[in-house]
Parts: structure tokens; sequence; C-alpha cells
């Protein structure tokens, strides 16, 4: 539990996350409900974490969200629940700037749709 607050606390001491990573604007994919947004005051490039979950609609698909918009895409325990994870992947480098970073904690469970 709080798997992303507990990454947080590491990721601290690595300056590549002040200064490269968590830069912008981000998108923190199944961020409820202990979302990155809450760091905010922690990485002082990082300008704000919009938190997608259930609620917002299809993580996989990412409808709705507009190409390019997001400086970095933050992924906690999330992208391991994605029925196809090319597709989702593909759908989350779409909706960032060039060049967006990704990031993320995953479990072993990791599954690939046959291509």
């Amino acid at each position: 539990m709080n798997e992303q607050s507990k990454a947080a606390k590491r990721r601290f001491s690595d300056g590549a996350f002040h200064v490269r990573y968590f830069v912008g604007d981000g998108i923190d994919m199944g961020g409820k409900p202990d979302p990155l947004g809450q760091y905010v005051h922690v990485f002082s490039r990082m300008r704000g974490v919009r938190v997608w979950d259930l609620d917002d609609g299809d993580a996989q698909k990412m409808a709705g969200v507009v190409d390019g918009s997001v400086d970095f895409v933050h992924s906690s325990h999330c992208l391991e629940h994605m029925v196809d994870v090319r597709e989702t992947l593909k759908n989350w480098i779409r909706i960032g700037a060039t060049p967006a970073l990704f990031n993320g904690i995953l479990s072993r469970k990791l599954r690939c749709a046959p291509k």
C-alpha cells in the first residue's frame, strides 16, 4: 500500500527526478489513493499532476486527452492491470509532449497482448 509514497521518498535523493523526470505538468495513471501530486512542493520543477483514475475513463485508450498535452506520464502499479500493454503505452506516449518521459512502478504480473 502507498507504493508511490515509498517511491517518492527514494526519488527525493535522486537529483534526476528534480531536474529531468518530474518537470512540468504530468499525469498520474491510476493515482488514487496515493497521488504523485501530493509531492509537488518537494519536486520544485513539477508544476502540477493530474490524477487519472477509473472515474476519468479507460487508461488504456486515454480518449479525450489531447496529444502532447503532458510533460511526463507517471504510473504506480497501473500498467499491469491493462488488457493490452502495447496499446496502453502507445496512448501514454501519444499524450506526452516530445520528448515526454514515462516513469513507472510495475509489478511482475505484466501482460502483453500477442502481435
